[in-house]
């Protein structure tokens, strides 16, 4: 799994980087380099971080994706995921045996539950869509009767006290 070695192998290659990366930006006054860098003594502690951070990312970016700490990594995750797992089934059965109830049997209440509420909103959805047709149906038949009466309007109705009597009968 995971070698000790390994971790000893980047770290000496990391201090290792960080004191080239040091000597490699040293001014000229400093007595180990005599390479180009800063002229100026407030410059060199801003270059010696910045070259002790990248050595650190690059070591740190190589540990983490180097294949035994995945690896480690992977079977943490799977030993923690199975001892949740064991857990809420020894937790389940802790509570069956006091008669409560256990998570497992809110969920399955919880799914039923969400299954009837989808239902009764496709029902509602349903109903809904059928009350606006019906509506709109019923809409249009007033919207005809009105038209109907307003054609009638522009005929006078006669009362039938006025009306004259029938041609074949007389009074």
């Amino acid at each position: 799994m995971f070698d000790p070695l390994m971790l000893m192998r980047l770290w000496t290659d990391s201090v290792l980087r960080m004191t080239q990366a040091a000597a490699a930006g040293a001014p000229a006054w400093l007595p180990w380099g005599a390479a180009p860098g800063p002229a100026t003594p407030a410059d060199v502690p801003r270059q010696l971080r910045n070259a002790m951070l990248d050595a650190w990312g690059q070591w740190w970016d190589r540990f983490l994706r180097s294949p035994e700490f995945l690896e480690t990594m992977k079977g943490s995750l799977e030993a923690s995921t199975q001892w949740r797992k064991q857990l809420n089934e020894w937790l389940g059965n802790v509570h069956h045996q006091l008669q409560g109830v256990s998570r497992q049997d809110l969920d399955a209440v919880m799914s039923e539950l969400q299954h009837v509420e989808e239902r009764l909103m496709d029902a509602v959805q349903s109903a809904t869509r059928d009350l606006t047709a019906r509506c709109e149906e019923t809409a249009a038949q007033v919207r005809q009767l009105r038209a109907g009466i307003e054609g009638r309007r522009g005929r006078p109705e006669v009362p039938k006290s006025r009306r004259p009597p029938p041609r074949g009968k007389r009074r």
